[in-house]
Order: C-alpha cells, then sequence, then structure tokens
C-alpha cells in the first residue's frame, strides 16, 4: 500500500462521491458536497483528493481556508478564492472566461451584473460607485459564473463553520442557482465549533441539494497499516497499535503527530512503550507539536510563533520581521518546520506562501505562548502591516487581538477597516472594528463620529447596539441637524425593538428642535418616521390625530414631502379612505426624486426605498396589476442601491399582489425568495406576514397541512407582541383553522386579526377580509344572522374603497352565506365587478360559485359557461384548488370537463412572457438572466416552457408568434 493509499485509508465511499461529483462538473452539471466531520479525520485531505481529481479533469479549482483569525475579515473567504484568478484575469490569462455574445468585452469577466462585485476586490478609496448589499452578492454570482463560462470551476472551503457571514451570504446565494453551470462547491466543517454566524451555515449544510460526506474514525486495521507506513524502521507492535488507536480514537491526524514524535524521540514501537502513548487524550495534538517544538532551534521556534500570530497564507518577509530574524534565517526555520510537517510551503507563487499543515497545528503552536507575548506580537504585526501599506481590515485583525491602549492611530486603522468593511457590504466587520476603536478609546473630538458610524452599521445587523451607540451619540451633539437626522434612524432602530414609546420620543424631540433650523425637507422626513412609529404602536386615536396634524402642513416641493406622503396614504389605506390611492398616485410620478434620494448616506438614503415600497403596497390595494409594476420597479432599483430590508418587504408584498392578480407560481417564488433573504441575512422582521402569504399559496393548491406547517414555523408565539404587522398571519391562521373543521378557534383567530387591524387603525378589507372569514365560520356553526352582518359591513366598506378586488370578494362571501335570489344577486354584481379587473383568481371564484349557486336553482345549462370560464381561469392561475371544485361543479351541471390546454400566448405565466419578450428582441439567455435577476438555467426551463406552448421550436419563431408582445416592455421595468 503506498503513501497516497494511505491518505484515503476507508474513505472509499468519500472518493467515489467525489469523483462523480468532478464528472458532473466537466459534464456541465453543478454539485455542492460538504465534508463534516470532528477535526483531524481527513476532512482537508480529502479536499486535497477534490483538487487532484479536478487538476485530472482539467477542471479551474480555487480554494479558500476560513480561520477564527480571519472570521471578522468581510468577504475574506470570497477573496481567499477569487482574488488569484481575477489576478491572472487582470494579466490577460489565456483561460479567462467571457460571455462572446452578450453584452461588454467577451474577454471581460466583469462584464454585466458581475460588475457590481467591484467593490469586494477594491479599495473604499478607489470606489467611484457603492452597490447595495444584495447587488454585491447578485454580482459576485454573475463573476462566478463569467469565470466558469468556458472552463468548469470548482471552488474549495476548508472550515467552512469560520466563514465570514459576507461570504456565508455568497454561499447561500450560491447553492440554488448553481444548476447546470458546470461549477462544483466543496465545502468541510468542523463539528463542534461554532462559527460567526451558525443560524446561516446551519440553513446551508441542511439544505436538500448539498450533499453531506461523514468520515469518521479510522478501523483498527486501518491505523495499523497507517503505523506501519509511518514507522518503516520497526513494525509496531499490536500492543503498541493498541495504545496508539485507543488514544487516538482512531483519528488519522493524531495517529499522524503520534507516529512522528515517535519516530522524532527514537522511541521503539514495542509493547514496552505502549504507555508512554496511554492517556494523551483530547489534548494531544498540543502536547505532541509542544514535543516536537522542544526539539526546534530557538529560530525556528521564533519562526513557527511569527506564522501562528499571521495566520495562514504569510510571507517570508513579513514573518522575518515579526520573528525578529533576517530573511536567510527566517528561510532556513520555515525549511525545517516544513520538512517536520508543521508547515506547508505554497511556492508557486513569486513570493512564498506559508500556512500551517493544519489549523489544530497553528492552535496549537498559538497557544504554546502566553497571553502578553501574544498582545505584543498583535500589536507589532500591526505596524508591520501598516509600514507595508497593508489593507486596513488586515491590520484591524491584528488590533482587535491586543488590549486597548488609547493609541489613536489604532483607532484611525479600525475606523478606515470599518469603512472598507462596509463598502464590501460587510456591516458586520465593521461593527466589531468601530466597537474595538470605541475601546481604545477615540479622542474626545473624534468619539462622537465613530458612535454614529457604529450605530448606523450595527443598525444592519445588531438593533442593540445601534442603539446603544446612537444615543450616546445624540449625548454628546449639538448640531441639531445631525441631531435629527440621527434621531431619524435611532426612531426606528428603536420601533424594531418594540420600544415604540422611546422611538416617538426621539423623533418628536428632533421634530421639535429641528422646527427653528429650517431644514424643512428633512423634518418631513422624520415626521413620516413618527407616523410610521405610531401605525404600528396599535394606538389609532393617536395616530389618526397626528396624521390629521400631518395632512395639514404646509408642503416645500421637497422629497421630505414625499416621505410623508407615503406615510399618509398608508394611514388612509388602512382607513379605506379614497384619498390614500391618490396621494400614493401622486408620489409614484414624484418617485425619481425619492429614488434619488435613496443613493446618500443621510437619512433619506436610510429610509427612501422602504417608504416608496410602502406606497406601491397602497398601489397593489387599489389594483394588484399595479402594486406588481410599482413593486417590480422599486425592486429593480433596491438590487442594486437598496437594502436587504427592503427587498423582503417588496417580494413579500409582490407575492401576495400575483396571488391576487391570480398568478400561483410567481407568488410562490417570490414568497420563497422573501423568506430565502430572511434566513441568509438573519432578519427576522415580516417574517408572520411572508409565512402568511406563503400559507395562501399552499391552500389555493389544497395543501392544508402544509399551511399549517409553514404558519407554525413563522415565529410567532401564542402571545403576539404590541408591535409589529399581524393581521395577514392572523388571517391566514383562521383560514386553515376552518378548513380543519376547528370552528370556534377559527371564529376567534379571525375577530383577533380585526382587532389586531384595528388597533393600526384599520377597517379596508383590502388588506385584510377577516370579516368575509369570520362570516364562514359563524355560518358553519349556525349564527347566521352574525354572519351576515358581518359580510354587509365588510361590502359597505370595500364600496367605500372601491376597489374591484375587495368588493367583488365581498360579494362573494355575502352570497356564501346567504340563499335563494339574494345569493345569486350578489354573484351577478360579484361577477359583474371582478370581470374587467386584475384579480382574476377572484373572478374564477365568484364564476365557479355563480355557477354552483345557478346548477342548485336547476338551472343546469345557463351554470355551465360561467364553470367552463372559471376551470379555464383557475387552471392558468394554478389554483388546483379551485380547478376541482369547479370541474366537481361542472359534473353536477351535467357536463362532461373538458381537457384544459394551455397553449397560445395567453398561456404564458408572466414569467415565461418576459422572458419570450426578451428573447424575440434578440438577447441571449445570459443577458435575460442577467436582466430578470434570474438563473441561465431558469431561462433555458422558461423557453422550453414557451416553445411548447406556442407550437415553435427555436427563438427566431418568437416575434410573429407572440402577436405584438414584442412591442410591450414587461412589467418589471425601471421606475
Amino acid at each position: 500500500m503506498t503513501s497516497s493509499d494511505l491518505g484515503l485509508l476507508e474513505r472509499g465511499e468519500e472518493a467515489a462521491a467525489i469523483a462523480r461529483a468532478v464528472t458532473a462538473a466537466r459534464q456541465g452539471s453543478s454539485a455542492f458536497l460538504l465534508i463534516d466531520g470532528a477535526a483531524g479525520v481527513g476532512k482537508t485531505r480529502l479536499l486535497g483528493f477534490v483538487r487532484d481529481a479536478a487538476s485530472e479533469a482539467d477542471l479551474r479549482t480555487l480554494s479558500a481556508r476560513a480561520s477564527d483569525f480571519e472570521s471578522d475579515y468581510s468577504f475574506g473567504v470570497v477573496r481567499q478564492l477569487l482574488e488569484p484568478q481575477l489576478a491572472g484575469e487582470r494579466a490577460g490569462d489565456s483561460s479567462r472566461a467571457g460571455d462572446t455574445s452578450g453584452a461588454g468585452d467577451p474577454g471581460d469577466v466583469w462584464h454585466g451584473p458581475a460588475s457590481h462585485a467591484r467593490q469586494v476586490f477594491t479599495s473604499a478609496e478607489n470606489l467611484e460607485e457603492v452597490s447595495g448589499d444584495f447587488g454585491v452578492l447578485h454580482g459576485l454570482y454573475w463573476l462566478t459564473v463569467n469565470l466558469a463560462e468556458n472552463r468548469p470551476l470548482v471552488l474549495l472551503v476548508d472550515d467552512v463553520q469560520w466563514c465570514d457571514r459576507p461570504s456565508l451570504r455568497y454561499l447561500a446565494y450560491l447553492l440554488p442557482r448553481i444548476e447546470n453551470l458546470g461549477l462544483l462547491v466543496v465545502m468541510t466543517r468542523r463539528t463542534g465549533e461554532t462559527g460567526s454566524d451558525e443560524p446561516l451555515l446551519r440553513r446551508i449544510v441542511t439544505d436538500p441539494g448539498v450533499q453531506v460526506l461523514r468520515p469518521g474514525p479510522l478501523s483498527g486495521q486501518a491505523a495499523a497499516a497507517l503505523l506501519e507506513d509511518a514507522l518503516p524502521a520497526q513494525p509496531p507492535d499490536q500492543e503498541f497499535v493498541t495504545a496508539c488507536y485507543q488514544a487516538s480514537g482512531g483519528n488519522p491526524l493524531l495517529l499522524r503527530e503520534l507516529a512522528r514524535t515517535v519516530a522524532a524521540e527514537g522511541i521503539a514501537p514495542t509493547a514496552a512503550n505502549s504507555r508512554r502513548v496511554e492517556g494523551l487524550g483530547p489534548r494531544a495534538v498540543n502536547q505532541l507539536v509542544a514535543a516536537r517544538m522542544e526539539r526546534l532551534s530557538p529560530e525556528a521556534a521564533a519562526v513557527a510563533r511569527a506564522i501562528a500570530v499571521l495566520n495562514d497564507k504569510a510571507g517570508i518577509r513579513t514573518a522575518a520581521d515579526l520573528a525578529g530574524l533576517g530573511v536567510a534565517v527566517t528561510a532556513d526555520g520555515v525549511n525545517a518546520l516544513e520538512r517536520m510537517e508543521i508547515l506547508c510551503v505554497d511556492r508557486t507563487s513569486p513570493e512564498p506562501a506559508i500556512s500551517f499543515s493544519h489549523p489544530l497545528i497553528r492552535t496549537a503552536v498559538y497557544s504554546s505562548t502566553g497571553e502578553a507575548e501574544r498582545d505584543a506580537a498583535h500589536r507589532n504585526a500591526a505596524r508591520i502591516l501598516a509600514a507595508a501599506d497593508a489593507e486596513p481590515e488586515k491590520i484591524a485583525a491584528h488590533l482587535l487581538r491586543t488590549l486597548p491602549e488609547g493609541n489613536q492611530q489604532a483607532v484611525s486603522v479600525l475606523r478606515q477597516a470599518a469603512r472598507t468593511s462596509l463598502a464590501r457590504s460587510g456591516p458586520e466587520a465593521a461593527v466589531t472594528y468601530l466597537l474595538r476603536a470605541l475601546n481604545e478609546p477615540p479622542a474626545e473630538d473624534e468619539k462622537t463620529a465613530v458612535l454614529c458610524e457604529a450605530g448606523f452599521a450595527a443598525a444592519k445587523v445588531d438593533l442593540k447596539k445601534s442603539a446603544q451607540c446612537l444615543e450616546r451619540a445624540l449625548h454628546a451633539l449639538a448640531d441639531p441637524v445631525r441631531r435629527a437626522e440621527i434621531s431619524g434612524i435611532l426612531g426606528l432602530v428603536l420601533l424594531y425593538m418594540e420600544r415604540a414609546d422611546d422611538a416617538a420620543g426621539a423623533l418628536e424631540k428632533a421634530i421639535d428642535q429641528l422646527a427653528e433650523q429650517g431644514n424643512t425637507s428633512l423634518e418631513r422626513a422624520l415626521q413620516a418616521a413618527l407616523l410610521e412609529v405610531l401605525v404600528n404602536v396599535c394606538d389609532p386615536a393617536r395616530t389618526s390625530r397626528q396624521a390629521d396634524v400631518m395632512r395639514r402642513l404646509p408642503r416645500t416641493g421637497e422629497v421630505g414631502d414625499d416621505l410623508l406622503d407615503c406615510v399618509l396614504a398608508k394611514c388612509d389605506a388602512f382607513t379605506g379612505s379614497r384619498e390614500a390611492l391618490g396621494r400614493a398616485h401622486e408620489v409614484m410620478r414624484r418617485s425619481e426624486e425619492i429614488v434619488r434620494s435613496g443613493d446618500g448616506a443621510s437619512f433619506f438614503g436610510a429610509t427612501a426605498f422602504w417608504f416608496l415600497a410602502n406606497n406601491c403596497w397602497v398601489l397593489g390595494l387599489g389594483d394588484p396589476e399595479e402594486g406588481i409594476e410599482a413593486l417590480s420597479a422599486v425592486i429593480d432599483r433596491t438590487r442594486t442601491r437598496g437594502s436587504f430590508p427592503t427587498l423582503v418587504f417588496c417580494h413579500n408584498f409582490r407575492g401576495l399582489f400575483w396571488l391576487e392578480r391570480g398568478d400561483v407560481a410567481e407568488a410562490e417564488a417570490d414568497l420563497k425568495e422573501a423568506i430565502r433573504l430572511q434566513e441568509m441575512t438573519g432578519l427576522a422582521l415580516g417574517r408572520p406576514t411572508v409565512v402568511a402569504g406563503l400559507a395562501r399559496v399552499f391552500l389555493e393548491r389544497g395543501d392544508i397541512d402544509a399551511a399549517a406547517r409553514i404558519l407554525d414555523e413563522g415565529g410567532v408565539g401564542e402571545t403576539l407582541p404590541k408591535i409589529g404587522f399581524f393581521p395577514y398571519y392572523l388571517h391566514a391562521r383562521a383560514q386553515v383553522l376552518r378548513m380543519r373543521g376547528d370552528l370556534e378557534s377559527a371564529l376567534r383567530t379571525a375577530m383577533s386579526a380585526g382587532e389586531r387591524l384595528a388597533g393600526h387603525g384599520g377597517q379596508n378589507p383590502a388588506v385584510v377580509s377577516w370579516r368575509s372569514e369570520a362570516a364562514l365560520a359563524l355560518y358553519a356553526l349556525d349564527r347566521e344572522s352574525e354572519a351576515r352582518r358581518l359580510v354587509a359591513e365588510e361590502v359597505e366598506l370595500a364600496r367605500r374603497w372601491g376597489a374591484p378586488s375587495a368588493l367583488g370578494r365581498a360579494l362573494r362571501h355575502s352570497a356564501l352565506v346567504t340563499s335563494g335570489d339574494e345569493a345569486l344577486d350578489f354573484l351577478t354584481e360579484a361577477v359583474s365587478v371582478l370581470e374587467k379587473s386584475s384579480a382574476r383568481l377572484e373572478y374564477a371564484k365568484a364564476l365557479t360559485n355563480m355557477g354552483a349557486a345557478l346548477c342548485r336553482r336547476g338551472q343546469r345549462r345557463a351554470a355551465r359557461t360561467p364553470l367552463r370560464q372559471a376551470l379555464d381561469i383557475a387552471f392558468r392561475c394554478g389554483a388546483s384548488t379551485l380547478v376541482d371544485e369547479a370541474r366537481a361543479e361542472l359534473v353536477l351541471a351535467g357536463s362532461k370537463p373538458r381537457s384544459v390546454v394551455m397553449t397560445g400566448p395567453e398561456a404564458l405565466t408572466p414569467s415565461e412572457r418576459r422572458v419570450a419578450v426578451l428573447a424575440a428582441r434578440g438577447a441571449t439567455n445570459r443577458q435575460i438572466a442577467q436582466s430578470l435577476y434570474v438563473t441561465p438555467k431558469t431561462v433555458e426551463v422558461h423557453l422550453s416552457a414557451v416553445y411548447r406552448k406556442l407550437f415553435i421550436s427555436n427563438r427566431t419563431q418568437l416575434a410573429s408568434t407572440l402577436d405584438g408582445a414584442t412591442r410591450r416592455e414587461p412589467s418589471a421595468s425601471a421606475t
């Protein structure tokens, strides 16, 4: 048996899985593998096997090793993976990838959306334009796609449990989008270690798309073979092998370390020496490495400690400076450590990169020195790196491991590192750097600025820390305008912390102080924030009074007016006032000014997209189609400039409006994207509303159990928080309970939805039709008069609001709790109201109910026409529950339901139509994928469906077959 065979002892199953994944990648498929196991079990060796297999298959391989030392370094793992390849691209590497049919330089991996990822690899000072958080992630995805275009790509990530959060988000974003890219991602995870973002890592490793390999300890037979190979001078006695096996637990790394120590110390592997390896226990590596370190020269030991401080990929010159030795002496020490298999040296680059052979060995060397010595070493390393003009984050990584001493240069470096981190969409690291800077501490005249920077950065990732920093900053600030801006951010942070009274107090105080400064635009923006707080407090009287005051305020023609109007429109929509829609339409006419204000780093920049998204929600309550188009425009802009919370909000409510419009598949896609974004970023805000929408999708498909499960996963306990919007969640829960036959619980829950909506000052059934849901439960409980009273109230409110979807739904439910001619009258009006509206699903339901009512009156022939219409529309909507209902009613009406055939231009879903229109205009699959923020595989799937439905075979036939669709823009147009 050869040494290479020993490297994969008892790893045949894992090796076979890896070989299959490499072959699949070479053929254009993709895979995501995780090698999971205890430290030293052989995960890194399996990763080496992946590298060798990929090399033999001519796959491009990029690798990174995460470490606890760099877990705060924004996109540290991504940069390890991609920077060496990008350097080759810049140098004109002949293997560089590109899209020869797409826009931009075909040899430029940065073309298209990939350009938004430049900031990850560029210093903050050199950035002309900064993309938003999502834009960076999506840019990295397309950068990866471009790199894999002409040659399959393998990404290797060792010790992913220590991966920095932004890089984890990249992996999470990549995971569902790699199909058919010729991309293989292989990660290793050390069990028993807590990483920087355990929930996100858990989300990645438990994804059904990840294949998990779990190499276990070696058997006694394999351990004996390993020891025999490592100790060739004298075959070990069985008793010695048994002692080594028991001491190591079959862990390959510990067995090798034992063998190296035995060989180095000249210990004969006999039965008599068995006791010398007994009882090593869990600290075996530390003890064994310490024993080997004792045999080193002082110079070699100093080199090892210096490289342990510098962490992996250290250079000879930097290590020499830190060890206080000459370059030649340091090189000799590195060679000695390499021979002892403590260090590995990568000599492929101009300056060899030095790393430890295993993270456990680096930990053992690092922990062999005292805290004071390590502190001094990190401080010295920071000084050396600063003198070499290293990146601020690399210097900051060492400063984080030193004790504060009032060093203003350290404060400056940490602030620079935070700015770089924020520019790279790494707010977590920025918060860490800035809090450490505050501990240094900064000079008094600088402290307030650092507090503000920390508060703004933490607002994205840690509300408690954000509030603490901003409150401290407010106490120290004298400038009323600056105080007002900070109060605005603080108010919204406190709101999300459920400290609504404190939030309102901070905003009211800022508004009072700002009134004397003449900055009316900012004043109006703060008043918008105050009203947003009050809407969420569930104090309708106070909200109404404040809204009335704000409606009477003089308008200045500045963007602050627009933000205030967004929230006033929201308040009016809750009450059901028609003024809401007029105000919302007026805001959309000025939306470009709002979008421009959202590009800055001010209070406007932090809130503009959010308020505009709220305004789009109001439009959707009037007309689902209009809401979809408005939200699509905001999504387009938010993807490149805005924040994750706004994107979650937009996908959430666009999903609800897709459902109202009657596109169940589109609704599911948007709502699942909202959930993915929440999980990827750790955002819990708004999750109850998202899961409520997804539950409704499942109900339209007849899957009550799935609807119940997703609601249970919504993170809502038995007692609702006092702050937050829960009517959607309660309404969906009531629907599930009623469909399961728990009518009393359904009634209570529906009434709770109404109470909660009223707490926000709301009674508009277009927001939540809780009265209809309660009425259906009451009717089933034989409380007919109460049911009719509720639906009559809903009809009256829906007429006042005037939106066809709300009125049609209310009329239809009125019919369901009524009988005779009156019921048919309600249904006739419902069909008439909904016929020309964009609410196609509700229209199909009204037609179905009308057909059923006619059939029960003996008018079976008349019933067939609405039922056939309903069946056709329901099928196109993807509402399988309604399809079954309409088909059953047709049978009762004496008609044999014909097969529904989904063909022709009208059969295309909105997503298919968007893809088809762009393809008909001549766009390539890659260009379509980039413009619609989908994967190339998704475009292929949609085009295949389009060809099938239109009875064509290629894209050249699209323009004529679509019958004019190529002349219309897709609905997801720019603002």
